[in-house]
């Protein structure tokens, strides 16, 4: 199985329509707040999505989730660069390279798992 990779989650996200989901038994739908005249349950309006409870939950929220992950995700891998940056200027600094160590095995267990390479327009 192929990494599932950051830019293509971010990218995926950044087009879904904005605003959360909500998870109603079996049916998610997009909430509807703010201008929107509606004011019935969620149920009556037409489902994004039919799922088991426990899917339709984990649907509704992923809109809020996965943004929040991998906005995480890029603010650890960005101190991970500004730690090993600081054991490159200062190679005599035990500190600094246990640091920058400890930084690398945290950027090696998340690329691990998903890939962090940056799409081409992206750099």
């Amino acid at each position: 199985m192929t990494r599932p990779s950051l830019a293509d989650i971010t990218q995926r996200a950044d087009a879904a329509t904005e605003g959360p989901r909500e998870a109603s038994g079996s049916h998610v739908a997009t909430s509807w707040t703010g201008a929107s005249d509606w004011s019935g349950p969620i149920d009556d309006r037409e489902p994004v999505a039919t799922a088991s409870p426990a899917d339709a939950e984990f649907i509704a929220h992923a809109r809020t989730d996965v943004p929040a992950l991998s906005a995480a995700i890029r603010d650890v891998l960005a101190e991970c660069d500004r730690i090993e940056a600081r054991a490159d200027r200062y190679p005599w600094s035990h500190d600094a390279c246990t640091k920058a160590d400890v930084a690398r095995k945290v950027r090696a267990a998340i690329t691990a798992h998903i890939d962090t390479t940056p799409k081409e327009n992206d750099r």
